[in-house]
């Protein structure tokens, strides 16, 4: 499965590709909420995961600019017509 994923601590973003590809997944990562979406509009991912605060935005509003985006509404082995998304957060606070 290619998954997209957005956070915007590098160690943490390092961490998912490894193990997403130990799991056999493609695994494409990105810093920042407006580059996920570009790399989501280029990618086509079947699944995208976002950290809910990043620079340049969050993890929601990537997922709503996505919706936009005909692009980014996959097809899927599925039959899915866009991808999953998901947004997150480590914080505690």
């Amino acid at each position: 499965m290619r998954i997209a994923l957005a956070d915007g601590d590098a160690e943490a973003r390092t961490d998912y590709v490894k193990v997403l590809a130990r799991l056999g997944h493609e695994a494409l990562a990105a810093p920042t909420g407006r580059r996920l979406v570009g790399l989501c509009r280029a990618a086509s991912p079947e699944l995208v995961i976002a950290d809910v605060f990043m620079p340049d935005g969050t993890g929601v509003e990537a997922a709503r600019e996505l919706s936009k985006h005909r692009e980014c509404r996959s097809s899927s082995s599925r039959g899915a017509t866009r991808p999953s998304c998901s947004a997150r957060t480590s914080s505690t606070t």
